[in-house]
């Protein structure tokens, strides 16, 4: 539609609104014509329109502070007060009109819910309205408390016990640093020795793998096995079996390694294993296990890789062995290979083990444990243990880990247990996050605690580690943080004993200052937030950074905006803050606080959200892979499915309002946020209950009936608000788009969204289409009835459209690095 139709529908349209309803239909038809299409549009527009309802909501509204009007124009103009003049601003997500006189009001209800008709009224702010941080007012203390905090100075106390705490600051601070550098010297020697370790082994397997008995004994192999059609079968075993280039192999092996437990395994370029004396891997003849294929894949072009180490189990049931004890599971790394034919071309693949080599490793790993640290071990990419730790052996004596320690390596996943659990069974550790360390192997990065963290075993400890990126391990060294602050506590112990000599004085000063202070003015609770820079406002709030002075943690702090300060925005701003701290779900925004300063000013705290928005991520990297959408949407509906709990309708769903974020252990986070709109279904005791107009949230995301309706109050409306952020994340754009309110109204009413295919320009799943469209079907009654049922209907595309932590975190590495963690504008309740 171009700008001379749509003037054109709109002209017809607010003419023939201004008639009875029965002269309507013959109005517009006597004035389009012959133009079919102009009168269908029109008598639709018209039929939509709820004059009724829109006086029902429009009286109930509140009216903005800001907006003034020249009355005395509209005094003299019946057709402008008819009209009316109000305020909308979708993105503010409310329409509001004017303060004018009472009759004014009430025809201003009886006009069409869309963008204000005439403007020439409206009197706006010469001026932006500035934003200035809360003043925070510290606790008034009259003359007694004065002279009290005099004697308590005269005493030195103060000066002595700051003194104690500025000197074991000091000491704390020096250690901190003094054990990041031990830590970290460790970490790099350790990581220096088994470095050197693997590669001087490397170097002797190749030196073996060249050895002019096994070159020709392996080539054999490769050569019998090609005869054979290289397709394993019975006769294909039985003659790789039968031939003695095995035995050959496995005798000069012992040989050149001089080691008589030197066991082997050789598999050719299709995979087949060929010959192997490793207890535990594939038998002669079958295929390499997928464990192994990468690993195979990089030894073919050259490389040789560190296999292991994991645990092998012999689980082959013959004859032989039913009658024999089963032997102790036990640990098997080892290198494997290239082997070369005459023409150098690679044709096979040896895995060497039973030399000892994990063994030899694990001490080379413990070798930082001489130089003071507590425990020292190596994980691998997956940020599971692969050595033996003393440390360890020390927790199963005190019972924290597991009785059979040996069981640990290449089982235990190095995660945190909790701030007071014990690390339970092994099982248990794959359902909890890695510490910090381990996250950071895990995603390949070298590096040092700047605070200290939590161990596998629940212990605050400080660390620092090291990535071996040639053999895919990497390296931790830890050290107890109680313990190394025992220098800096015995010297804030000295002061103490210091001022123990003061003692009596300071306790009867506190005493007499508590009774005088029992009727001084109770202290500003924002005393507690180092206040910052604004970061976001909205129509009703602004929202600052902020610091917890005693628990140093990111705040964001809001309040009402001054010109917001109405009884109705102080009763709305309330009702918010009770809502989103009513619900308690990992998916939703955690309020902190909430109260109001000593000069009345109404503030909330809560969590300072670090990502980004939906809206962000798609102006990033446009449309979204089908099975990051439904991850992601899957998460909000857990928020939903919260908020519905609580018999609480969202309301204002959309990409804006949910802030997406990295989580190592489960890849992409998504939290909702901003309930500035939510309203329970039900009026709740105690609980203002706003009036809101009905455009009430963004319009291109509210469901229709929202738009027929004000008082509707449905929980289908917030699936069909999931629906268009389904459309949003996987095509990038929302499904309906239109400059004009009075046309984006039209579109939602009566018009389907453009199909995805359409969209993408390539084929997209039916499921995918069906579930969209079901999500945003018009009738409430053709969507999903709850958003448990449409979570479950996800759960079910999510078998078929796979999204894997890996996936997040390539993504997050390639477009996450911007600096873009904040509480966006939608927090500061629009």
């Amino acid at each position: 539609m171009d700008a001379e139709r749509y003037a054109q529908i709109r002209e017809l349209f607010l003419a023939a609104d201004e008639l009875p309803e029965d002269e309507r239909a013959a109005f517009v038809r006597g004035q389009a014509g012959d133009d079919k299409d102009l009168i269908r549009q029109v008598l639709e527009l018209l039929d939509e329109h709820d004059p009724e309802a829109a006086k029902v909501e429009g009286d109930r509204s509140s009216l903005p502070s800001a907006a003034r009007v020249k009355t005395t124009e509209l005094a003299n103009s019946e057709a402008d007060s008819k009209r009316g003049i109000g305020e909308s601003n979708s993105g503010t997500s409310k329409t509001r009109p004017p303060v004018i006189s009472s009759d004014s009001t009430r025809k201003w209800a009886q006009r069409t819910h869309a963008q204000p008709r005439h403007l020439d009224d409206l009197v706006r702010p010469e001026k932006p309205v500035e934003y200035v941080a809360p003043r925070v007012r510290p606790i008034k203390r009259n003359r007694n408390q004065v002279w009290f905090t005099l004697l308590g100075l005269l005493g030195v106390l103060i000066p002595t016990l700051l003194a104690g705490w500025l000197t074991s600051r000091s000491a704390a601070k020096s250690i901190q640093e003094t054990e990041k550098i031990i830590l970290g010297t460790a970490s790099s020697n350790a990581a220096n020795e088994v470095t050197a370790f693997l590669a001087q082994e490397t170097r002797d397997v190749m030196s073996w793998a060249e050895d002019p008995v096994i070159l020709s004994n392996v080539n054999s192999l490769v050569a019998l096995a090609r005869e054979q059609g290289d397709v394993p079968s019975s006769d294909f075993t039985k003659t790789l079996t039968e031939s003695p280039h095995s035995e050959l192999i496995a005798s000069r092996l012992k040989q050149l390694s001089k080691q008589d437990t030197a066991q082997f395994a050789v598999w050719n370029r299709s995979g087949n294993t060929l010959a192997t004396t490793t207890t535990g891997l594939d038998g002669v003849g079958e295929p390499i296990s997928v464990q192994f294929v990468e690993q195979m894949s990089q030894v073919m072009r050259g490389q040789p890789k560190l296999f292991g180490p994991l645990t092998l189990e012999d689980d082959a049931d013959t004859e032989e062995k039913k009658d024999t004890p089963a032997k102790p599971e036990s640990i098997v790394m080892g290198i494997i290979v290239p082997i070369r034919n005459s023409a150098n071309h690679i044709e096979a693949a040896m895995l060497v083990t039973g030399t000892d080599l994990y063994s030899r490793f694990a001490d080379t790993v413990s070798t930082c444990v001489e130089l003071g640290v507590a425990d020292c071990y190596a994980v691998n990419v997956n940020g599971v243990l692969v050595s033996q730790s003393q440390h360890a052996r020390e927790l199963v004596v005190k019972g924290v880990l597991p009785r059979n320690e040996q069981k640990l390596a290449t089982r235990l996943r190095i995660s945190d247990p909790g701030p007071s659990a014990s690390i339970g069974t092994l099982g248990e550790q794959t359902n909890r996050p890695l510490t910090d360390a381990a996250a950071s192997l895990v995603l390949q990065r070298n590096g040092s605690s700047n605070e200290p963290y939590r161990n596998y075993a629940g212990e605050v400890v400080n660390g620092a580690w090291q990535w071996l990126d040639e053999f895919d391990l990497g390296l931790i060294a830890e050290r107890d943080h109680s313990r190394s602050l025992a220098p800096a506590n015995r010297v804030m112990y000295s002061f103490l004993w210091l001022s123990s000599l003061l003692s009596a004085i300071v306790l009867g000063a506190g005493y007499l200052s508590s009774r005088l202070a029992a009727g001084a003015e109770r202290t500003d609770p924002l005393l507690q937030y180092e206040i910052g820079e604004p970061i976001g406002s909205g129509g009703m709030g602004v929202v600052f950074s902020a610091k917890h002075r005693h628990l140093g943690r990111p705040t964001a702090l809001k309040v009402l905006r001054p010109d917001r300060q109405e009884p109705d925005d102080l009763l709305r701003f309330d009702r918010e803050a009770r809502v989103a701290a009513a619900l308690d779900n990992a998916h939703i925004v955690t309020i902190y606080d909430y109260g109001r300063t000593a000069d009345g000013e109404f503030y909330t705290a809560m969590e300072f959200l670090r990502g980004l928005t939906l809206s962000e991520v798609v102006a990033r990297t446009g449309p979204q892979p089908i099975g990051r959408a439904l991850t992601i949407l899957r998460q909000v509906c857990d928020a939903m499915i919260s908020a519905h709990a609580a018999n609480l309708l969202h309301r204002d769903l959309k990409p804006q309002n949910v802030m997406l974020s990295l989580d190592a252990s489960v890849g992409d986070w998504a939290v909702v946020f901003d309930f500035g709109l939510a309203k329970p279904l039900e009026p709740v005791k105690g609980m203002y209950q706003t009036s809101e107009a009905i455009w009430s949230g963004t319009p291109m995301y509210m469901a229709p009936e929202r738009f027929r309706d004000p008082t509707v109050m449905d929980l289908r409306s917030d699936i069909y608000s999931l629906g268009c952020v389904a459309y949003f994340l996987m095509t990038g754009r929302p499904p309906f788009a239109e400059c004009d309110p009075e046309s984006l109204f039209a579109l939602i009413i009566s018009q389907e969204p453009i199909s995805l295919q359409t969209h993408l320009g390539k084929s997209v799943p039916e499921s995918i289409e069906l579930f969209v469209r079901k999500c945003m079907a018009k009738s409430a009654d053709s969507r999903f009835q709850s958003v448990q049922k449409l979570a479950d209907h996800i759960d079910e595309l999510r078998h078929e459209f796979t999204w894997s932590i890996d996936e997040a975190c390539r993504w997050w590495k390639a477009n996450g690095d911007a600096p873009s963690s904040s509480i966006r504008q939608s927090n500061a309740n629009r």
